[in-house]
């Protein structure tokens, strides 16, 4: 893999044209004439681009973007034979804003700047839709558990520190628009058992999850 600056060492043949949105994008080739950067720069002048090509198979390896005040937006990365994301790093005035990182089924998790977790997302491999989504506080409890069921209703459990159920949230699959509240009083004792058996999974199986340090 070939990073950015050895890119521009090695680039041979250079051309610049300007696209439909009047932007200035600039193509470096290496030597065997393969594309290995490509730069790109707003219609005022400032950088808002610059992706990194495996030469060998013309993928994106890396992706650095950046805000139209030429503040850092975002660091991706690619897998050079696939294209498919690997790792993306946000940026906020310099600093890092969180990071999410794609396993090879393309589910992506997301850690807080620190390298704890932050959010999971689990999503069906055939449709890539997703399927349940895990939200962590910053101490690392279960804040909430998201189920997306497309026939029925997307229900978010929200629960207290201590993994207590604190409400449910039912929201329309289609629309996302919200449908009703239920308070564990407006639950049986087996469908809170159940809530707070799901909390008590969910945090068995990522707990052991290595944090991004």
């Amino acid at each position: 893999m070939t990073n950015n600056h050895n890119n521009h060492a090695q680039a041979n043949k250079t051309t610049t044209h300007i696209d439909e949105h009047n932007h200035k994008i600039i193509t470096e080739y290496n030597a065997t004439n393969q594309k290995i950067t490509t730069t790109r720069y707003n219609p005022n002048g400032t950088l808002r681009s610059i992706n990194d090509h495996d030469p060998q198979t013309g993928q994106i390896i890396k992706s650095t973007e950046y805000w139209s005040d030429g503040s850092l937006w975002l660091i991706a990365h690619n897998n050079p034979q696939t294209g498919n994301r690997t790792k993306t790093i946000f940026y906020d005035e310099g600093r890092i804003e969180e990071i999410i990182k794609y396993d090879i089924q393309g589910n992506p998790t997301t850690y807080y700047p620190d390298g704890s977790l932050k959010e999971i997302e689990e999503r069906d491999p055939i449709t890539n839709n997703s399927i349940k989504e895990i939200k962590f506080n910053p101490d690392k409890t279960i804040k909430t558990i998201t189920i997306f069921n497309p026939d029925e209703t997307n229900s978010v459990a929200y629960y207290n520190p201590d993994g207590s159920l604190d409400s449910i949230e039912d929201y329309n699959p289609s629309t996302t628009n919200y449908l009703r509240t239920h308070f564990p009083s407006d639950l049986t004792s087996e469908e809170i058992k159940t809530t707070e058996q799901t909390y008590k999974d969910t945090r068995q199986k990522y707990q052991s999850l290595p944090s991004n340090k």
